[in-house]
C-alpha cells in the first residue's frame, strides 16, 4: 500500500491474492481520539493537516489483522494499492506496445504451392520496458508477445514468437499452401505484461494488450517450366 507522495508499506500484501487492507488513525486506535501533533506528519497544499495511519492487512484463511506498518495521509482515500495505480497506467498501456507490421516471404502479397511461407509480426518477442510517471511513482511496464495467425479458414494457430524468415534454422511461423487463389492472412497479438512501482513488484497485468486482427492480402500461385531456347 502507498500514498501519492510515494511512501510505502512493503508488506507484501499487495501481491496476496485476495488480502484485505485497513487504515486507523493511529491517534484514535482503542478509543483515544486526541489526535496530538506527535502524531501529525504533514500538511496538505490546502494546510489541512495530515495524520498518522497505521495499516493492516487481513490474509486469507485467518489469523486476524496484522498491523503491517504506518503512512501518513490527509485523508484515508488518498491510500493507494498496486492496482489503484495501475488505473493511472492502463490508458496508456496500449500505446506502450510495438505496433504491429506484417511482413511475409515470398514478399509482394503471393505465395507459391507446395513452398511454405514465412509470416512474420515485424514485432520483438518481448517489449522493451517503458517508465511512465504516476503520482510520485515510477511505474515501468515490461511485456511478452504472443501471436495467433489464421493461416486460411479452419487454420489458426499460436506461437510464442514473432514470426520466421528464410534465414531462420528452426522455422514455426510457416504454411504450405496446397491449393491456388487468394488468402486472407490474418493475425492478433497478444502482449501479457507486468509492471514496478519503483522497486516494487513485479505484479501481473491480468487482462492482456490485444491488437488486431490484422487483414494480410495474399495470392497463392503455381509455378509453371519454361521451356528455353
Amino acid at each position: 500500500m502507498f500514498n501519492q507522495d510515494g511512501q510505502v508499506v512493503d508488506s507484501g500484501g499487495s501481491s496476496c491474492p485476495g488480502c484485505e487492507w485497513r487504515l486507523e488513525k493511529t491517534c484514535e486506535l482503542g478509543g483515544n481520539v486526541l489526535c496530538h501533533e506527535l502524531m501529525r506528519c504533514g500538511e496538505n497544499d490546502d494546510g489541512s493537516p495530515r495524520w498518522v495511519h497505521d495499516v493492516f492487512l487481513l490474509r486469507p484463511g485467518g489469523g486476524g489483522w496484522n498491523q503491517v506498518g504506518t503512512l501518513c495521509l490527509g485523508d484515508p482515500d488518498d491510500a493507494l494499492t498496486p492496482d489503484d495505480v495501475w488505473n493511472q497506467v492502463q490508458t496508456r498501456w496500449r500505446t506502450l506496445v510495438p505496433a504491429q507490421a506484417p511482413k511475409l516471404q515470398p514478399p509482394d502479397g503471393q505465395a507459391v504451392t507446395e513452398l511454405p511461407t514465412f509470416f512474420h509480426s515485424g514485432q520483438p518477442r518481448l517489449m522493451p520496458a517503458a517508465t511512465v510517471p504516476v503520482f510520485n511513482f515510477e511505474v515501468t511496464v515490461t511485456a511478452r508477445g504472443e501471436w495467433e495467425w489464421t493461416f486460411e479458414p479452419g487454420l489458426t494457430r499460436e506461437f510464442n514468437i514473432p514470426g520466421n524468415t528464410y534465414t531462420d534454422p528452426n522455422p514455426q511461423v510457416v504454411h504450405t499452401y496446397e491449393t491456388t487463389g487468394p488468402r486472407t492472412i490474418t493475425l492478433t497479438t497478444r502482449w501479457w505484461g507486468s509492471f514496478t512501482i519503483g522497486d516494487r513488484g513485479p505484479y501481473d497485468i491480468e487482462t492482456p494488450a490485444t491488437q488486431g486482427p490484422y487483414d494480410i492480402a495474399l495470392d497463392v500461385v503455381e509455378l509453371s517450366p519454361v521451356l528455353r531456347r
